[in-house]
């Protein structure tokens, strides 16, 4: 799996949900905010429940209320912005990941992108078209 997706290391977990399960929990605590777009995989906002840390959401694809919310969140130890790689309901893409237009807030924030679907959705090239959503 690592050379097919051409990265350093590859963790797999039996399932998307296990994954958003134990990730989340793992790495956060109370002092963090979990930012996910609205329209986030169900197995996502199971995992984020999971977790201690708090979560808000920001509305589908507006880059201008994530960035009210990174600012409404400005103390938080860590600002965590989450969304899918394919957004299964409506099919379409991350777009904020694609383009120039991440967010612009002058203190530290990390985004957590996940490809529930990505290895089957993202077209025949699979690991060729990574870049593209």
């Amino acid at each position: 799996m690592t050379d097919f997706l051409g990265t350093e290391d590859t963790i797999l977990f039996p399932s998307c949900m296990d994954a958003n399960a134990g990730v989340f929990e793992a790495l956060l605590t109370k002092d963090d905010i979990m930012i996910s777009d609205r329209l986030v995989h169900a197995s996502i906002v199971d995992g984020m429940r999971l977790c201690s840390a708090e979560h808000d959401t920001y509305k589908h694809g507006d880059m201008d209320h994530l960035e009210k919310k990174l600012q409404q969140f400005k103390d938080k130890r860590l600002r965590v912005i989450i969304n899918d790689g394919v957004y299964s309901m409506d099919g379409d893409a991350a777009s904020w990941m694609r383009s120039s237009r991440w967010p612009r807030s002058t203190t530290p924030w990390c985004s957590w992108m996940i490809r529930t679907h990505r290895a089957s959705s993202a077209g025949p090239g699979g690991a060729r078209t990574r870049s593209a959503a």
